[in-house]
This record gives structure tokens, sequence and C-alpha cells, in this order.
């Protein structure tokens, strides 16, 4: 079962990964001079750059406050219930929730720098 859980974050720390990183890089070539021939502008609320920008604003704050919240909801439960083991699982539950937000605020800056050393120079500025 512990095999189970470890292997579980692991994907869960993976698909936060690539679905939570709206950072678009463009590779430049010669067809397109920028993002913006590819997106659009994002100040025109009707291209992609911009939905895409809108998106990453909902998770960049939904997530830590959704964090919050379960953090919350579950020490309510276990201080409720008035037993000790249920409030170490809810402490702990906690600090893996707060380990996963964070991993998932990092992984974006580090993916932003290792891009450009191979060779995706733009992330369209969105950020």
């Amino acid at each position: 079962m512990r095999k189970f859980k470890r292997n579980f974050y692991m994907i869960y720390i993976a698909l936060c990964t690539f679905m939570f990183d709206m950072t678009v890089y463009a590779k430049k070539s010669s067809a397109y001079k920028s993002c913006e021939d590819i997106f659009g502008k994002i100040t025109d609320k009707t291209s992609t750059i911009y939905f895409l920008q809108q998106i990453y604003n909902v998770f960049k704050y939904g997530v830590p406050l959704l964090c919050i919240v379960l953090s919350i909801m579950e020490f309510i439960k276990a201080v409720a219930s008035q037993d000790k083991d249920a409030l170490m699982k809810a402490s702990k539950r906690t600090l893996i929730r707060i380990v996963l937000t964070l991993v998932l605020f990092v992984i974006p800056t580090l993916i932003g720098f290792i891009l450009p050393l191979l060779g995706f120079a733009d992330t369209c500025g969105i950020g």
C-alpha cells in the first residue's frame, strides 16, 4: 500500500507538471516571426494566448486556495473526531499538499530555465 501511495504521488506530480504548466514555448523559424503570428496578441480577448493566460491565472490562485481549504476541512474533521491518529494523518496530508503545491510552482520555473537552453526561446508573454 505504501508503494502505491508513493507511485500515486509521483504520477500526481508528473500530471500537475504537464497539465498546469501553461507557459507556451514557440520555436523560432523562418515561417513565423513571433508568437503573435501563431497565438495572437495577449491583450486581444479573442486570441488563444489570452485564453491560456486566463487558465494559468486560475491555476496560479486556485491551487493554493484549494490546498488551504482542503487542509482546513481535514483538520476540522480530525479535531471533531478527537482522534490523535486522525490529527497526525491530517497534518501529514497537509504537509504533502503544501509540498506538491510548491512543486507545482517550482517546476514551471525549472522548465522556463531548461527549455531555452534547448532552443525554445520565447514564452509568448504568459507568466
